[in-house]
């Protein structure tokens, strides 16, 4: 079995015992807000960052430091992708607020192109940080969603599972050729893991229009990495 595989196989592993570790501390408290209910929050959190992992391990096993540089049309082209979807997805919630905060990701992502921050790009830095606040929101949207019915919240789980497996792959490949490669990839699913098991805390500050802000900075800041990362030969400053 290659290196990264394994790597990716032992992450998924300790990922979900951690998540399913810390059911049953709250479960059992008065006040807890996830009853265990069918295959326990924790394994659907831990299940979701596994294959989030997965997703990154794919891209980082297919680039490789010792191959080059990899085909950045392709890593483009799916961040430009997943922006549009987020884009149009926050435009169709709410119209304005959708276009003004995707104008401003983009703008922010874009002015940043040729500026290295912490030795790689600055749109690949905003990239990455709307990627992880994103992961958080939706992590406190899974936990919304549980704790009202199970049913639904696995079901979303599975959703968000592909989901995160396409951004993760994506943003990693940012990093493919750096040494914070599976950093980034452990920082992704970070911020998933802290909006579910923080979702009671947060969730009242996570409004319909804060989640279009959200979704829509994404779809901005993607679109912009995705342009930025097909109109140049060489996709980043390795880390």
């Amino acid at each position: 079995m290659r290196p990264t595989v394994r790597t990716a196989l032992w992450g998924m592993l300790v990922l979900a015992w951690l998540a399913a570790a810390t059911v049953p501390a709250g479960a059992h408290g008065s006040g807890a807000p996830f009853p265990d209910r069918g295959l326990g929050f924790g394994v659907v959190v831990g299940l979701t960052v596994g294959l989030g992992v997965l997703g990154g391990a794919v891209v980082l096993r297919r680039h490789r430091p010792n191959t080059g540089h990899p085909s950045v049309f392709w890593l483009g082209l799916l961040l430009v992708v997943l922006g549009c979807w987020a884009a149009i997805v926050a435009v169709l919630r709410g119209p304005a607020l959708a276009m003004l905060v995707a104008s401003l990701g983009a703008v922010a992502a874009w002015s940043f192109r040729d500026l290295a921050v912490v030795g790689h790009r600055g749109c690949d830095q905003a990239a990455l940080g709307a990627v992880v606040l994103h992961r958080f929101v939706e992590g406190t949207l899974l936990a919304a969603l549980y704790a009202a019915d199970a049913a639904v919240g696995i079901g979303a789980a599975l959703v968000l599972a592909v989901h995160a497996a396409a951004e993760t792959g994506a943003v990693a490949g940012l990093w493919s050729t750096g040494r914070w490669r599976w950093g980034v990839v452990a920082v992704v699913q970070t911020g998933f893991v802290a909006g579910a098991f923080g979702g009671g805390v947060v969730a009242r500050y996570v409004t319909p229009s804060a989640s279009v802000a959200v979704l829509a900075f994404l779809g901005g800041a993607l679109i912009a990495t995705g342009v930025a990362t097909t109109s140049t030969r060489q996709h980043g400053i390795p880390a």
